[in-house]
């Protein structure tokens, strides 16, 4: 009975432990796995069936102050001991858990509202970047072009793809930071900070928010960080960006007009290139729709396309205004509009 009550206190503590785990991964938004779970409810049952052993033992050495012993009766219960105890030992051995306590946690992320990649060229160029993202050679990735050339389409493509993906998981956390031209590194700090809801107090300063961030990406482990739509270089251990190895697994993107700004920030450079004459043509006619077949309409349709100079936003914002116009006169002006502003309005809608 003795050695029941050893393998009984060690049960306990093993319970109390994994039980400790538990508390602590709820607390992350974790929980217990169905394989924890089950164990806890046996060690549960197994403490009332040696509680009641024990009981039994103790009421019988107590019977008569132990002058009339009930043999039939001791050997009974020192024999459900010995099958109790082989029971303990199997529970203490199965209450290692070296996978972790709890159910892998859900990843969580938001998919970013993006349009079709359009074009072969386009989706080579989305295929070099997706290669060098998950390869281990550049741990920091530019991706430059002209305004509305599509680095933001691809790229919303690339995170949406890889962040939806069931198996394997490639990045434990992806992040994705609009940051524009006005932004300061207070101001990228709390785009940052936001994202990952980390609490900014006003009174912080640039190293308080530099360290809180580093802290809170450290906690994510592997993560792809992408900065769309960057105007100037950033210091990312000024930001408080831990800087990506291989050793770490983690990847940061930036998308910018600017080339100039990846040889500060070490980042390997890849060009988003125009739509081919071909792929521009057939991404318009699409999105114009069948009017552009008319005999009336289609010289005059590829006049206004190529204006839009092979750049999918203009193509599309161009195309979306004069989608179902059969009126060839309305084809003429805007041909003529976009002709006149030389490129103009191809700038504008582009910025």
């Amino acid at each position: 009975m003795e050695t029941l009550e050893s393998k009984r206190r060690t049960l306990i503590a093993t319970n109390n432990d994994i039980k400790r785990r538990v508390e602590f991964a709820k607390l992350q938004g974790g929980s217990a796995s169905n394989q924890v779970t089950h164990w806890l409810q046996e060690v549960e049952s197994m403490e009332r069936k040696v509680s009641d052993t024990q009981r039994d033992f103790e009421e019988q050495k107590n019977c008569w102050k132990g002058f009339f012993p009930n043999y039939y009766r001791r050997r009974k219960i020192s024999k459900k001991s010995s099958i109790l105890i082989g029971q303990v030992d199997e529970l203490i051995t199965n209450g290692k858990f070296e996978n972790g306590v709890t159910e892998p946690l859900p990843l969580v992320t938001n998919a970013l509202p993006t349009m079709p990649i359009v074009g072969k060229t386009a989706e080579l160029t989305r295929q070099e970047i997706w290669n060098y993202i998950l390869g281990t050679e550049k741990p920091i990735i530019g991706v430059h072009g002209m305004g509305g050339v599509g680095k933001t389409t691809i790229m919303r493509n690339i995170h949406n793809d890889l962040s939806q993906q069931s198996e394997p998981k490639h990045f434990d956390c992806f992040i994705w930071i609009t940051v524009s031209n006005d932004v300061d590194v207070n101001k990228l700090q709390r785009k940052i900070a936001k994202e990952l809801e980390i609490d900014m107090e006003e009174d912080d300063d640039e190293n308080d928010r530099a360290r809180k961030i580093f802290n809170a990406l450290k906690r994510r482990k592997k993560f792809l960080l992408i900065l769309d739509d960057m105007w100037k270089q950033f210091d990312l251990v000024e930001v408080g960006i831990p800087i990506p190895s291989e050793e770490n697994g983690c990847k940061v993107v930036l998308t910018t007009r600017d080339k100039g700004i990846f040889g500060p920030m070490q980042a390997h450079a890849i060009e988003v290139r125009v739509l081919s004459e071909d792929e521009s043509w057939e991404f318009f006619k699409n999105i114009v729709g069948g009017v552009i077949h008319s005999k009336d309409i289609e010289h005059l349709a590829k006049d206004v396309a190529k204006e839009c100079r092979n750049l999918p936003l203009a193509i599309k914002t161009v195309g979306g205004s004069m989608c179902g116009v059969d009126n060839a006169a309305v084809w003429m002006d805007a041909s003529k509009d976009l002709k006149e502003a030389n490129g103009g309005f191809t700038r504008w809608c582009c910025c």
